[in-house]
């Protein structure tokens, strides 16, 4: 672990999984940590010493408050950038920029949250000292950010001012990978899409095997045994979701777009992805037949094992593929919070159980997780969306 600069006074603005995990490695790191976030009563639960996010645990406690501090010397912005018709919604980072231009304190300004190419330049850097400015992307997974954070793939830092970027790679293990602001921004598309890229190509693959009978999981563990790929990421499923993936491709395709390119490989990677929920059904029609007015069983509603997060989920296109067939759905997930989610959108369209399979007839596994085999019956025909989608059998499955 490289000697850190105890003078660093650090601010970590937002304080979802990414801005915990942030501030959580400084202040395990010995610096002297300040959390900001608009929800109070989260930050009541972080100065009790208590995890907002289930799956981050506190190894040095820090303090939170609900206004940006005065003092700090560097301020990590980790706000959410969420999707909308033009790509990404930039309103919560415009309102934190704004802010932190009005106290004009000297303080470094770090952008950690994913903003598309150019975001920098031409939204941030107006509205604050541009010589204090360093892009920061974040590469981490929800459901191991922690682990991530002490244990990072890559530290990419955005400058266009070297020393600043010496400064802020001080506060950091590598391997580091420095460069300018847009080149920073594009690397975490890039990398996202590259990911969402793989997962696409898996799942086609793995539709044309089940199509010519052949089998999925030899076929993609034959591919993954050429050193020229990895062999991870290769289980196919109901597509990919969750907070980053489905919304920095979407924003990468909008401002190619907006550029005059027209990225027809990233475009068929995003239609692949939607289309595989209707997919899944299409599984379970061919095994009960017409599903009109038959009741579903759908357990897991996570968009990956293990998370209290719903965003992003495809347990959502599938339940609307399920209506649209007529047919009666009933959920169940280990998180209630996820539950709660599901209630919120669909109301009373559909049916809430903690005992699922009574009476249903035909379920489907979305989000795999440890428990579930204690919820399976022998007498209902069930299908898993992952980790290779198509399975009818629990037997030899790897949880």
């Amino acid at each position: 672990m490289t000697k850190i600069d105890e003078n660093e006074k650090i601010c970590v603005i937002g304080l979802g999984f990414v801005g915990l995990s942030t501030a959580v490695y400084f202040a395990s790191r010995g610096q002297e940590v300040v959390g900001v976030d608009t929800d109070e009563g989260k930050c009541e639960m972080i100065n009790r010493g208590e995890s907002p996010v289930s799956e981050i645990e506190f190894l040095v406690r820090f303090k939170a408050s609900s206004s940006i501090p005065s003092n700090a010397s560097v301020y990590f912005i980790c706000v959410p950038t969420p999707s909308n018709e033009d790509g990404i919604d930039l309103s919560c980072l415009i309102q934190v920029c704004n802010e932190l231009r009005e106290r004009n304190d000297g303080g470094v300004v770090v952008i950690r949250s994913t903003v598309t190419p150019g975001t920098t330049k031409n939204v941030v850097a107006p509205r604050t000292n541009s010589d204090r400015l360093v892009v920061n992307p974040e590469f981490l997974q929800e459901g191991k950010a922690l682990k991530d954070s002490f244990n990072p793939s890559r530290v990419v830092i955005g400058s266009e001012n070297p020393e600043l970027g010496d400064r802020i790679q001080k506060l950091y293990d590598g391997p580091f990978l420095r460069t300018d602001w847009v080149t920073a921004e594009l690397i975490k598309y890039a990398s996202n899409a590259a990911l969402a890229t793989k997962l696409s190509f898996v799942n086609e693959i793995a539709n044309i095997a089940k199509l010519l009978g052949a089998s999925t999981e030899k076929v993609l563990k034959g591919v993954g045994m050429d050193q020229r790929f990895s062999p991870s990421y290769m289980e196919p499923g109901i597509g990919f979701g969750g907070s980053c993936l489905p919304k920095d491709l979407y924003a990468l395709i909008k401002s190619c777009e907006r550029v005059g390119y027209d990225p027809k490989l990233l475009k068929s990677v995003y239609e692949v992805n939607e289309g595989q929920a209707k997919r899944l059904v299409e599984l379970l029609e061919t095994r009960i037949g017409n599903l009109k007015g038959k009741l579903i069983a759908l357990l897991g509603l996570g968009f990956k094992e293990g998370v209290e997060d719903v965003r992003g989920s495809r347990s959502f296109p599938v339940i609307d593929e399920l209506l649209d067939r007529g047919a009666r759905v009933k959920i169940y997930d280990l998180f209630e919070s996820n539950v709660e989610a599901f209630k919120n959108r669909y109301g009373d369209s559909i049916e809430y159980s903690e005992n699922p399979l009574k009476g249903a007839d035909g379920c489907l596994v979305t989000t795999p997780w440890k428990g579930v085999n204690a919820l399976i019956r022998g007498d209902v025909p069930i299908i898993f969306g992952r980790p290779y989608m198509g399975f009818e059998k629990f037997e030899g499955l790897n949880w």
